[in-house]
């Protein structure tokens, strides 16, 4: 008892010291966007300022937890490429903005080559990739490790271990979740990808920012007519997994063009 009364209080105190952190952070953001430049003000002792080309910007990512999802908020993030002399990318962050924010920020940020992309959490474009990706998730995540670890319990310790394979609807559960978010949009100009778990994330990004694409196949995805799609990019990677092989081949095909 004692224990769970201390972890609850570090955790309480972590989330207290977050909360604090971005109210020092972020007092009075203000966020502007002029010629191609984003440019954002904001702190409550220490005056905090961000720059960002929108010209530089490689990936944004829009995401909603369940704070957020309560607050009525969304957070934006624009990534830009690395340099040689940064280990990581540099971002652009917006920590709360309303609902339907990103439509018309993203569509300017991107210009013109955003326009009439629908970047609705629930959008209708969105295509959710194919139920198969649950198998083998499920099967080495849930099913091996509920088998293995309730055998081995069970036969050391009795009855007791089969208590292990409640693992395996709980990892069920998390992982239909995770597959009900996984979906991708592709226009003429952009794609679009929505992952997550208990937060959503939209993914954004140019077609034609793409440095390199791959179509993969693994044995299970060639025999069902499967692959993952993969794009590089000077931020980053964005992975779409279990597409149909024609529709992920003919995005490669389309993606390479517009790079062209």
């Amino acid at each position: 008892t004692l224990l769970g009364t201390m972890v609850l209080i570090v955790i309480a105190l972590l989330v207290i010291g977050s909360i604090l952190a971005a109210f020092l952070r972020y007092h009075n953001f203000t966020l502007y966007l002029s010629n191609g430049r984003l440019r954002s003000v904001g702190g409550l002792f220490t005056r905090h300022e961000a720059t960002m080309e929108t010209g530089k910007v490689q990936v944004a990512r829009v995401s909603q937890g369940i704070v957020l999802r309560w607050a009525e908020r969304v957070r934006l993030v624009l990534k830009q490429a690395s340099s040689k002399t940064q280990k990581a990318s540099k971002s652009f962050s917006i920590p709360a903005a309303p609902p339907g924010f990103q439509q018309p920020f993203l569509a300017d940020v991107f210009a013109p080559e955003a326009d009439g992309l629908d970047l609705d959490f629930e959008s209708e474009s969105l295509e959710r990739v194919d139920i198969r990706y649950l198998r083998p998730r499920i099967l080495y995540g849930g099913v091996v490790p509920a088998l293995v670890s309730s055998a081995v319990v069970s036969f050391n310790a009795g009855p007791g271990g089969l208590v292990f394979l409640l693992w395996l609807p709980l990892w069920s559960v998390i992982q239909w979740r995770v597959w009900r978010r996984f979906a991708l949009c592709v226009s003429s100009e952009a794609l679009v990808r929505r992952k997550g778990f208990l937060a959503t994330h939209l993914d954004v990004f140019l077609l034609r920012k793409a440095q390199r694409v791959t179509v993969r196949q693994s044995p299970y995805q060639r025999r069902k007519g499967l692959a993952t799609l993969t794009f590089y990019l000077a931020s980053g990677t964005i992975r779409i997994p279990y597409i149909a092989a024609d529709k992920a081949e003919a995005v490669r095909d389309y993606v390479l063009y517009k790079v062209e």
